[in-house]
């Protein structure tokens, strides 16, 4: 027997967007990405107000707790995530180190004599 007074809810830690297919999938018992896949499916054959349904149920569904605990890969991806994180910090500081090497050697081009000597060559470049 059909239960008719389900919740739909989202799941936004499940979720790849707003967790609405997350949620939906949970509380009907079906594996996310089969209804992931049937989604899209749905989209791709031109059920254009399907995606705008989606993105109107992101907005006004609320979000709900699932009742799963978090299996071995989901803690899995969780580290990965975190290790992604540290990488990513790692990586913004080198970049942010780069960038402060060359604004140093920037600013001291621009106080050096060199680059009054080469501003006034380009005067005199202009002028011939």
């Amino acid at each position: 027997m059909t239960d008719f007074n389900r919740r739909f809810y989202r799941l936004p830690e499940k979720g790849v967007f707003t967790g609405v297919t997350a949620g939906i999938a949970d509380s009907y018992d079906i594996p996310v990405n089969l209804m992931r896949i049937g989604l899209v499916l749905i989209v791709l054959t031109g059920v254009l107000p399907v995606a705008f349904a989606y993105i109107a149920l992101g907005f006004v569904l609320p979000i709900g707790k699932s009742a799963a605990k978090p299996s071995l890969a989901d803690t899995r991806s969780q580290q990965k995530i975190r290790d992604n994180r540290s990488y990513q910090v790692r990586h913004a500081e080198q970049v942010l180190n780069r960038c402060k090497r060359r604004l140093n050697a920037l600013e001291s081009y621009m106080v050096s004599n060199r680059y009054r000597l080469d501003q006034e060559y380009r005067k005199l470049e202009k002028d011939v």
